[in-house]
């Protein structure tokens, strides 16, 4: 974790943990529900994972767009937007990533405008694209935007029509969003492998 965000605890709460626990419970009576990417999720917030900044951030992100979710006709039969309130650590979770956030976002604000900060993985996926070094604050404000836009719209990596499994595990194990959003190599490898083989 960076050290800039050392006083903040990034683990989930038992709230959170219990929440969360309910939705992977559901889904193990039915044998049924949830995302690859929702399960993954629920999994690390009922073991207590430690998460990232950028993770908590899509969490409060999720919470936003799926509050209409809790008006639906099958909220009361624990239909799938319940499932995934739930598996996204329910009204806990969301309490408790707007917490964070806010707590990130004031962090952020007390920076200087100017200062370029990124994390190891964003670091490492900068240098593999070669961007020019000429003019590398308009490159870097441009990967900036590119990210920011790829986690609006962040979807898990697909095999491409010529691609090998070998050449597709690498660039989804690679891949800076997945590597935010999975930061446990373990796990990471798990929902890629489900990309390579969702049949399996």
């Amino acid at each position: 974790m960076p050290e800039k965000y050392s006083h903040i605890d990034f683990t989930p709460p038992d709230g959170v943990r219990k929440e969360a626990e309910k939705g992977l419970a559901w889904r193990r009576e039915h044998g049924r529900g949830g995302t690859a990417v929702g399960i993954a999720r629920a999994r690390d917030l009922s073991n207590g994972t430690q998460l990232s900044p950028s993770t908590v951030r899509r969490m409060k992100a999720f919470f936003d767009r799926h509050e209409i979710d809790k008006k639906g006709e099958t909220w009361g039969d624990k239909g799938k937007g319940w499932q995934a309130w739930n598996g996204w650590g329910g009204d806990a979770g969301q309490t408790w990533a707007n917490a964070i956030v806010e707590r990130l976002n004031k962090r952020q604000a007390s920076n200087a405008q100017n200062k370029i900060e990124f994390s190891s993985e964003v670091e490492a996926d900068f240098a593999a694209r070669k961007m020019p070094s000429n003019d590398w604050l308009g490159s870097i404000a441009a990967y900036r935007r590119e990210l920011e836009q790829r986690k609006k719209e962040f979807v898990l990596p697909s095999p491409a029509g010529t691609e090998s499994g070998e050449d597709f595990l690498k660039r989804c194990m690679g891949d800076a969003m997945m590597v935010g959003e999975f930061p446990d190599e373990s796990q990471r490898y798990a929902v890629c492998q489900r990309q390579l083989n969702p049949n399996a």
